[in-house]
């Protein structure tokens, strides 16, 4: 949410409740650029820890490394020095000087403010997204009892049912991001329903977790869908079970998830979700 310029020249004047949630969820991005920054030496220094058949690829490996981190710098250096920034710090000091007891801000929640504004919109233009995704019941599919039980599984999960039962929202926070998905079930020409996933938001893993969703197996099955969602909790620490690395030559963590039946030595059965790149799958 952009902040009038007169926020920049009146730093110290009051802001209303929109304008404080707006930078409240400024801040946070800030925030999640920030973590992904954390990654920048080890994104670096992968090259010089990886087996190279010739010099050149080895050269063009640590290259694409350490380009890639300074334009990611680049990007939160612009975003830090920008007029938005810089008008929500200048009105902090003000703020402060007005009153110097920070004592409330302990009862102010640290993350959620984007998924709080982007609800208050989506909430705002409900009917008209009725319209667009023309989204109808299906009474052969309990998609209540499905997200019910999802929902009793996974307590620390905000997870909210809407639209009809036909959209759906999930949040969980991992220890440096915050995960957002939305689960849309529309009704195709052909009368067949469709389940479109999509993990929200700008960081450059998030729409390619979204593409890896879209070509995961069995694309019609609620329940698959939301336990591949849920293998998602690892994705700062997961490894590519297939080149084993923590990153990608571009820098990116595992964005895919897929389900492998295993078998103990019991004879028993489960299924574990394996992590890969997506230039792995």
């Amino acid at each position: 949410m952009a902040l009038q310029a007169s926020n920049s020249q009146q730093p110290a004047a009051d802001w209303d409740e929109a304008q404080c949630k707006g930078a409240l969820a400024h801040l946070e991005k800030l925030q999640e650029q920030l973590d992904e920054l954390r990654l920048t030496i080890p994104r670096i220094i992968q090259p010089l820890r990886t087996a190279h058949t010739t010099p050149a690829a080895f050269y063009a490996d640590f290259r694409q490394a350490a380009v890639g981190a300074n334009k990611n710098i680049s990007k939160f250096k612009v975003v830090w020095q920008s007029q938005e920034t810089q008008s929500i710090f200048e009105h902090a000091k003000e703020s402060q000087k007005t009153d110097p007891d920070l004592s409330a801000c302990v009862r102010v929640p640290k993350y959620g403010w984007v998924d709080t504004l982007e609800n208050e919109k989506e909430a705002a233009g409900a009917i008209e997204k009725e319209d667009q995704v023309m989204m109808l019941k299906n009474e052969e599919l309990d998609i209540t009892g499905i997200v019910d039980a999802f929902k009793h599984e996974h307590p620390k999960f905000k997870v909210n049912l809407e639209a009809d039962n036909q959209l759906i929202h999930i949040v969980f926070r991992l220890p440096t991001l915050l995960m957002r998905f939305r689960v849309v079930r529309r009704k195709e020409a052909n009368g067949n329903y469709k389940l479109d996933a999509e993990c929200v938001g700008k960081m450059p893993l998030f729409p390619a977790i979204t593409r890896c969703l879209a070509s995961r197996p069995r694309p019609n099955d609620l329940k698959y869908l939301l336990d591949m969602i849920t293998a998602y909790t690892n994705t700062r620490r997961a490894s590519c079970v297939k080149c084993t690395k923590l990153v990608d030559s571009s820098g990116m963590t595992p964005a895919a998830r897929r389900s492998k039946r295993v078998e103990s030595p019991e004879g028993a059965s489960d299924i574990v979700w394996e992590a890969l790149h997506e230039r792995c799958l």
